[in-house]
């Protein structure tokens, strides 16, 4: 690290400085007690001179996330941060680790954290260097029901082939005519029951989830409606989906960064599909891939080592694409479809959560958000949207979980930017 001092004492002649790379590798070998804890600076702009702050997670063990042993924090600033109602201990626990300390009740925090959208009042209160993690207007993809409007808006736009990564979707009530009117057509045409997919409009989780192949078993609530990709890409004769975790730090100018990695669920009974129907669509363990779900069956195979990350119920994205390239297939370009699919997505809703920052935010750095794509492949190597989280979970159930989870947020918490003024600085070299 090399320090540099303002005022008289920088006439001196400086001393030869100490170079000290900080990195994950070496912590993560060190003792949590032998850690260096507190904030690191990132110094950018034009002539290197922008102080931002550099997360990094420091807890690498359940027991380590858990253990609430006083740290050593060497911290010569204030930072603060707001997470009402937030009882992820790894959101609070990777900012106190980086000199963070939660204020809730006081309104100069640096961060403010939310499991829900904010309110405009909060937007329009905030000061240049504060930072929240929602952008107004982001629900109108992160509800099932408004996804499905705006991407239908943008398919009637610019056409059927640009927006074809959605399966047929359908609104209830308000569709239930031209559903109805679909699913005779399709009977009339195969001469057979297609299956679909049906959804509550505001949950997640699985809940309320159901497959159904017949109009009589439509509910009378307010879903979404889709048709059921009846034919996924199988693993072992598994289906999966992935997580997909994507930081958008501005949208106008639309700024959209994809982690590079994520997390594969696989369903926990295998997958079987018959050409006259839908077989045992009742059987959630079968053909959902929720977590939340699959973790309740008694062929669950939970994650015991997060270096064994192709073993079990759930993998990590870079465990899926090395199995698909020994398979043959052609993983960059399914890379680039799915990025395509995200900004897609995201230019959708461009417009209106750009008007929405106009009016409610008075800094236009000052929202940020953490979104979950959850993205299903199908046998032709097609990924499909199936819907997008707005606080994608930070549970941390296995060390898979606490491995590309605490990278993530390390990474997003240094994408926002976090401006410090200082007159005495460490940079790292």
């Amino acid at each position: 690290m090399q320090a540099s001092v303002d005022g008289d004492e920088a006439a001196a002649a400086p001393e030869e400085p100490q170079q000290h790379e900080i990195t994950l590798a070496n912590q993560g070998e060190l003792p949590p007690h032998e850690r260096t804890y507190g904030p690191v600076l990132l110094w950018e702009g034009a002539n290197g001179t922008t102080p931002h702050l550099l997360f990094r997670p420091l807890r690498f063990t359940a027991e380590e996330l858990w253990d609430d042993t006083p740290r050593q924090i060497d911290c010569d600033w204030q930072l603060t941060y707001a997470a009402p109602r937030c009882d992820c201990r790894l959101i609070h626990t990777l900012l106190a680790d980086n000199g963070f300390t939660h204020t809730p009740t006081r309104p100069t925090f640096n961060i403010f954290w939310s499991g829900s959208r904010v309110k405009p009042a909060l937007l329009l209160g905030l000061n240049e260097y504060q930072k929240v993690n929602h952008f107004p207007g982001t629900h109108e993809i992160t509800r099932k029901d408004r996804l499905a409007r705006t991407l239908l808006a943008a398919r009637e736009a610019h056409g059927s082939a640009a927006y074809g990564f959605v399966p047929v979707t359908y609104v209830l009530p308000a569709d239930t005519e031209a559903l109805l009117e679909h699913m005779r057509e399709l009977e009339h045409t195969s001469g057979e029951r297609a299956a679909w997919i049906v959804k509550p409009s505001a949950s997640s989780r699985g809940r309320g989830i159901s497959i159904i192949s017949h109009p009589h078993q439509l509910p009378r609530d307010d879903v979404v409606v889709s048709r059921y990709i009846a034919r996924p890409l199988l693993i072992d004769r598994y289906k999966f989906d992935i997580r997909i975790y994507v930081a958008v730090t501005s949208f106008y100018p639309l700024r959209v960064y994809v982690f590079e990695e994520g997390l594969v669920r696989f369903s926990t009974e295998k997958y079987a599909w018959s050409e006259q129907g839908a077989a045992s669509l009742h059987n959630q363990y079968m053909h959902l891939t929720n977590y939340s779900i699959n973790k309740h069956s008694s062929k669950f195979v939970q994650n015991s080592d997060a270096t064994a990350d192709d073993t079990g119920s759930k993998w990590s994205l870079s465990a899926l694409r090395r199995h698909l390239t020994r398979c043959g297939v052609d993983v960059p370009r399914l890379n680039a479809l799915i990025d395509e699919l995200i900004v897609k997505t995201l230019v959708a809703v461009e417009p209106g959560v750009t008007a929405s920052c106009r009016r409610y935010c008075a800094h236009r750095n000052s929202c940020f958000e953490l979104l979950g794509f959850d993205v299903l492949i199908d046998d032709c190597l097609k990924p499909w949207l199936l819907e997008v989280n707005l606080s994608p979970s930070l549970s941390t159930d296995t060390p898979l979980d606490l491995k590309v989870k605490s990278q993530m947020l390390a990474q997003l918490f240094t994408l926002v930017s976090i401006q410090v003024r200082v007159s005495v600085t460490v940079r790292v070299s």
